[in-house]
């Protein structure tokens, strides 16, 4: 039912095209003077074309049908990458990678330490040098360049007349200690059991250095 604006002030007509009407089925005129609202009973309705349609393929349509590639080797040309420069591309380095190099340890961290360098033809040769020496009369850094400096030179003997493989181009030793705060010189453990009580000792000693040294 319209409702009538008795007692309001004077309102403008409106044109038919400015109603705004609730229920947009029916497009009444109102009269003159008022405001027409109109209820709609209508319930909301999902709208069809929101509604999510369902999915016009299967799961197996989506598995490709072509055979695998051949694992055999290709006919035509391979094509492979630009050959990279070596690290470190010095006069030197490069002249030790074409000479007989040497690595007077079995360490597979001192390995993999040189072949960052580019030096990566090396010959495992350990060495036999007894470490022995007496800790007593050498400092830490003292004891270290000492024991590295008898393997690289143990091993440059024994490979000097070595006629089939000739003269090393270079040998190099290494040697690593560990020195509590006590100033004690730790080796490589001998056994399970040293290792357990080196790792206890240095656990409960409260600070360690490690030394190493390099020679060539």
């Amino acid at each position: 039912m319209p409702l009538m604006a008795a007692g309001m002030p004077k309102l403008t007509p409106l044109h038919p095209q400015n109603v705004i009407s609730v229920n947009e089925t029916k497009q009444t005129t109102p009269p003159n003077h008022c405001l027409h609202l109109e209820r709609s009973s209508s319930k909301l309705l999902p709208n069809p074309q929101l509604q999510l349609q369902p999915p016009t393929h299967k799961m197996a349509d989506a598995i490709p049908t072509d055979p695998p590639p051949a694992y055999t080797a290709p006919s035509g040309p391979i094509l492979r990458p630009p050959p990279q420069r070596p690290p470190l591309n010095l006069p030197a380095l490069n002249l030790l990678r074409s000479r007989r190099v040497i690595l007077a340890s079995a360490s597979p961290r001192r390995r993999a330490l040189l072949a960052q360098i580019g030096l990566t033809n090396i010959e495992i040769i350990p060495s036999s040098f007894p470490e022995t020496l007496d800790k007593s009369k050498y400092t830490p850094f003292e004891y270290v360049s000492e024991t590295a400096h008898g393997k690289c030179q143990e091993v440059y003997i024994r490979e000097l007349d070595n006629k089939e493989k000739g003269e090393p181009g270079v040998v190099i030793a290494a040697d690593t200690v560990i020195v509590d705060k006590d100033g004690r010189v730790l080796e490589k453990p001998k056994s399970r059991e040293d290792h357990l009580g080196m790792l206890k000792a240095l656990r409960d000693c409260g600070g360690h250095q490690v030394c190493a040294e390099w020679w060539w």
